[in-house]
């Protein structure tokens, strides 16, 4: 997920199917990305899904949220079915320039 900020800032976030799933059941993820069910009055399960940026000069960026819980399990339901847990893809280059910092890489500054 990329978000592009005032000032020309651009923040990245990495959420996994497995974070997402994790947060349906119980708070889930650590650092930049916070994923936990929630009871919205009126409305049924939710999702909130918090998501914090690198501070700059006017602070850290930072967003929330809310989604149907039967929304995102509709959504890894589906993902699930097109690759299977266990089957996904890792392209090696993208993981070399992840872990060496490349801010160009789609796993970006902020994986989860």
């Amino acid at each position: 997920m990329t978000f592009h900020c005032e000032g020309g800032e651009v923040t990245r976030w990495r959420l996994d199917r497995q974070l997402l799933s994790d947060g349906c059941r119980g708070p889930a993820g650590e650092g930049d990305v916070r994923v936990e069910p929630t009871a919205d009055q009126g409305r049924g399960a939710g999702v909130r899904i918090e998501l914090f940026g690198m501070p700059g000069p006017a602070g850290r960026s930072h967003g929330v949220l809310h989604i149907a819980a039967a929304d995102v399990t509709a959504f890894l339901a589906t993902a699930h079915e097109v690759v299977p847990p266990g089957a996904e893809q890792i392209c090696l280059d993208e993981l070399v320039a992840a872990c060496l910092g490349d801010s160009e890489s789609p796993f970006g500054e902020h994986a989860a």
